[in-house]
């Protein structure tokens, strides 16, 4: 019996719920791509079943070099803005 697919968990979710920040990375071949990560906190309670929308812009961000998108993710209840930079 194989076991349930997980999804991948959120790389801010450890912070604490009132937290908010920012994330310099680099992704894609060789690193080269640059983008910066800003979450802000909101109140509520997420579902640990919703899919993680940082990791959902960043892999949208590895195809768009100018992606600039702010989405608010269900899982953590943060809103989480991927901003490709130069």
């Amino acid at each position: 019996m194989m076991p349930p697919e997980q999804k991948p968990s959120c790389p801010i979710g450890p912070a604490p719920l009132n937290a908010g920040g920012q994330i310099d990375a680099s992704v894609g071949e060789n690193l080269g791509q640059k983008m910066r990560i800003t979450f802000t906190p909101t109140f509520g309670q997420g579902d640990p079943d919703e899919a993680c929308a940082l990791i959902g812009l960043v892999k949208i961000a590895k195809d768009h070099s100018t992606l600039d998108m702010t989405q608010a993710c269900r899982r953590c209840l943060r809103a989480v803005r991927v901003q490709c930079v130069t």
